[in-house]
This record gives structure tokens, C-alpha cells and sequence, in this order.
């Protein structure tokens, strides 16, 4: 190969490398962006997905021996899941805490702090309690 034929080539060697420099910074800008910057919104869509509402599932239909008496029969059974390390959730133990002190200050009532936030926890489940038994 000629001193020549070498000097067309390394420009278009150069060209390459540069491109593929390039291509991998690109990638890991993209790559470092969504894991430290959209790193919320991807774990919000993840709890969003985790949570799934069933509004009314399929009915199966009843089976009936010969003479027609039921042998197997639908009955509705309804589940719900709370789940205390919620976010949200534990920003409502921290307000309801806050309140159960306040009210037990008024009434100048003692209890121990492990007490009061059983108490505070417990206000909270049971309005969501209630919530879910108003709806089925």
C-alpha cells in the first residue's frame, strides 16, 4: 500500500470513529438522563402499573347436575390491598399523628408516644375502611 492510498483512508477512518464517539455519548447522555433525571416519572408509571382496578370481572355460568339440581354456583368475592408504605399514605399517619397529639393536648390526656401513633394509624385504615365498604 502506498504512502497515498493510506492518507485517502485515515479521513474516512477518522469520519468513522468520530461517528461512533458520537453514537455512544448520545446513548449514555440518553441512558444518564432517564435514570437520573426522569427517574420519578418512570417509578410513578410503575406504581400506576402495579395498581389495577377491576371493575366487574366475567361471570362464570352455573353448573347444574342431570336433574338439574346447582352443583357449582358464582358468589362475588371482593379483595382490597393497602399498602402502609404508600407515599400518600404515610403523609396522612404524619397529619393524623399531628392531630391525635393536638387533641389529646386539649384534653390533657397521657399516653405514650407508640400509643398515640397506633391510634393515628388506625384513624387513617379505618377511614379508608370505610371508604371501600361504601363502595361495595
Amino acid at each position: 500500500m502506498s504512502p497515498r492510498q493510506y492518507q485517502i483512508q485515515k479521513p474516512r477512518l477518522v469520519f468513522f470513529y468520530l461517528f461512533l464517539g458520537i453514537i455512544f455519548v448520545l446513548l449514555f447522555c440518553g441512558l444518564a438522563y432517564r435514570q437520573l433525571i426522569k427517574s420519578d416519572a418512570y417509578s410513578e408509571r410503575e406504581m400506576l402499573q402495579n395498581h389495577r382496578r377491576i371493575l366487574k370481572p366475567g361471570p362464570r355460568g352455573n353448573i347444574f347436575d342431570r336433574e338439574g339440581r346447582l352443583l357449582v354456583g358464582n358468589r362475588p368475592r371482593f379483595a382490597a390491598v393497602m399498602y402502609l408504605s404508600d407515599n400518600r399514605i404515610r403523609r396522612e399517619f404524619r397529619k393524623e399523628y399531628i392531630n391525635v397529639v393536638r387533641n389529646n393536648r386539649e384534653q390533657n390526656i397521657e399516653k405514650p408516644g407508640a400509643e398515640l401513633e397506633r391510634d393515628a394509624r388506625a384513624n387513617v385504615i379505618q377511614r379508608y375502611l370505610d371508604q371501600i365498604n361504601t363502595i361495595l
